[in-house]
């Protein structure tokens, strides 16, 4: 079973919203098992963990058009995990392997969008004409980002993400 990368809290506006966002969610994650769903009955929310961006706006989507849930919904939030090292823990953030095909005359565009999103370089090859670019960026630095490159390209670019793995936030050994 595969942990979630991102998650946010769902606050139901009524009873019956309540009730149908349970059902909705159960229904959901029967479907989905990469879909992670928890309740607080005290205050009245639930927390759900997805695998992207686009996985929580489809749950949310479907909970709101196939269920009638009228809630309030957080801001997707990164999931992150400890581990640790020499005695000390750390916190470990999901680093993606990201791979861009642009036009060439975009690249030094997504290239130095990159580098304001802490990304690394990994590889940039050409292919059919296009420009592959492959980095390693940090997910807090994603959120938003296939938006960016659908405006900066004017549709012509795409993007694919996968978890690479996790890495310290803060090394302590830094």
């Amino acid at each position: 079973m595969s942990l979630p990368l991102l998650s946010l809290t769902i606050t139901p506006d009524t009873q019956d919203d309540r009730e149908r966002l349970e059902r909705g969610l159960e229904s959901l994650a029967a479907e989905d098992p990469t879909l992670h769903v928890s309740t607080d009955p005290a205050a009245g929310t639930s927390t759900v963990g997805a695998m992207g961006e686009l996985h929580l706006e489809i749950a949310i989507d479907r909970l709101k058009r196939e269920f009638d849930v009228s809630a309030r919904v957080s801001i997707p939030r990164v999931v992150y995990k400890e581990s640790r090292f020499a005695q000390v823990m750390v916190l470990l953030e999901p680093v993606m392997r990201v791979e861009v095909i642009v036009p060439p005359h975009h690249v030094d565009a997504v290239v130095s969008d990159f580098a304001d999103r802490r990304a690394r370089f990994q590889s940039s090859v050409e292919r059919e004409g296009m420009r592959v670019l492959t980095v390693l960026a940090p997910l807090t630095q994603l959120f938003g980002y296939s938006h960016y490159l659908r405006e900066q390209t004017r549709g012509r670019g795409s993007v694919t993400m996968a978890l690479h793995s996790y890495e310290p936030i803060d090394p302590p050994w830094l």
